[in-house]
């Protein structure tokens, strides 16, 4: 069956149809040609998405080369200091200017500020530069994904989402892969050397950023598939607050677990004692194809709000397994045991990312979806900001760390209950037109 939009139907109402739970349709319209195109441009948005994950996870892997708690807090919680200014800003930009433009003008901007990073002398001036690279990186996360899902038509839309969002594992086995060529596991971090390992490894992750720029400066006419340059229009209704109030909550219980455990796996495993962290590391990384693929499967079956709830839920479980492995097990199965725990909790994370970002980007109409996905993800950083002030604190005590993570996925996976079911989203419509949006 193939879905057709009459001549009569604006743009914005072709882009933003509601969700349907029918995976049979084809994702996209029309010929093979006409299908083709939209999945090179979602592949586009993928390579962006994974340049993030590269700019973002790099930093786990110099921490154990600085000395103090206060050192690998303010760096790790930096680029998500960056994020949470450059979210809204971005948000702003994308619905006012074009999503393509923005993408580009923030992945340079992330380029920049990796580059600062490698180069710094100081602790505080690398804390600073990845600010910047985290601007960056947030600044071009809200139009992404806005872009993605106004790109991928048909029932089936969440799974255009859904796949450049699998992207981040690319990113993120990157960075990881890398880390392990690279870096010795008695890594120091050196100010005062211009010639050390670490300033290459902080480099290299930072090339991919640049490469995205410019794929998008090449590629500016995705926009013109979609309809992200309409007037902004930031008069939130009713309906639409309390969407962005109750996805706040799941943003902040998925953030904080997420980024907690992911920026401070290498520590964690390192303080635990299960292994090599580089290693653990790759695996964590690959844990997330099982979740990817779940996630791609199942968005569009059993719905968004099932699936973030059900991934969310296990996560927190699979959680409490891993801090019972790391207080009570004995110490010849403590190793293996852990290690699957934690990834478990990745792969369950990444199919409940699937579903969130795809929810966030078909909530709110085209005047502010990019503006609203910039809004929940600025909670979301500061949820990760906590996450690496909390976890630097506990860092000594990896079963108490991982305690507190799981328990904040499980309040953000209770949240997900008080989303309206798929009947009242219908009943969220667009003020300027009085038309269903979701």
């Amino acid at each position: 069956m193939i879905l057709r939009n009459s001549p009569r139907m604006s743009s914005r109402r072709q882009y933003n149809m509601r969700p349907a739970e029918d995976t049979q349709e084809a994702l996209l319209d029309a010929t093979p040609r006409q299908a083709l195109l939209p999945w090179a441009a979602l592949a586009c948005l993928g390579a962006a998405n994974a340049a993030e994950a590269v700019e973002v996870l790099c930093a786990s892997y110099l921490l154990k080369g600085l000395k103090g708690a206060p050192a690998r807090a303010a760096v790790s919680s930096g680029v998500y200091a960056g994020m949470l200014v450059g979210g809204v800003g971005g948000g702003l930009l994308g619905d006012a200017k074009g999503r393509a433009r923005s993408i580009c003008l923030a992945m340079l901007l992330a380029f920049v500020g990796g580059v600062g990073a490698a180069l710094s002398g100081s602790v505080g001036t690398m804390a600073c530069w990845r600010v910047v690279a985290g601007a960056g990186v947030g600044g071009a996360t809200p139009p992404l994904f806005a872009l993605a899902s106004e790109l991928s038509n048909g029932p089936a839309r969440g799974r255009g989402v859904a796949f450049v969002a699998s992207h981040w594992m690319v990113g993120s086995l990157f960075a990881a892969v890398l880390a392990k060529a690279t870096l010795s596991t008695n890594i120091e971090v050196d100010f005062s050397s211009y010639d050390g390992v670490w300033r290459r490894y902080a480099f290299i992750c930072a090339l991919p950023s640049l490469g995205v720029a410019v794929l998008f400066c090449f590629r500016r006419n995705l926009d013109r598939g979609s309809s992200s340059r309409s007037a902004m229009e930031l008069d939130f209704p009713p309906a639409e607050k309390r969407l962005l109030a109750i996805m706040a909550c799941t943003f902040f219980g998925l953030y904080f677990g997420y980024y907690g455990l992911s920026t401070w796996i290498a520590v964690l495993v390192d303080s635990a004692g299960i292994g090599d962290a580089y290693t653990v590391a790759i695996y964590y990384a690959l844990a997330t194809l099982p979740g990817n693929v779940v996630g791609f499967l199942l968005i569009d079956r059993i719905g968004r709000r099932r699936l973030l709830a059900g991934a969310m839920g296990l996560s927190a479980c699979f959680g409490v397994l891993l801090v019972a492995t790391l207080a009570v097990a004995p110490d010849s199965i403590r190793s293996t045991l852990a290690v699957a725990a934690a990834l478990l909790v990745n792969a369950s994370t990444t199919a409940g990312f699937a579903a969130l970002d795809a929810l966030a980007a078909e909530s709110f109409c085209t005047k502010r979806k990019a503006t609203a996905v910039g809004l929940l993800c600025a909670v979301g950083r500061v949820a990760s900001i906590g996450a690496q002030v909390v976890n630097a604190s506990l860092s000594k005590s990896p079963p108490l760390l991982v305690a507190v993570t799981a328990s904040l996925m499980a309040l953000g996976a209770a949240s997900v209950f008080a989303l309206p079911p798929p009947a009242a989203e219908e009943a969220t419509v667009d003020a300027a037109r009085g038309e269903p949006i979701v």
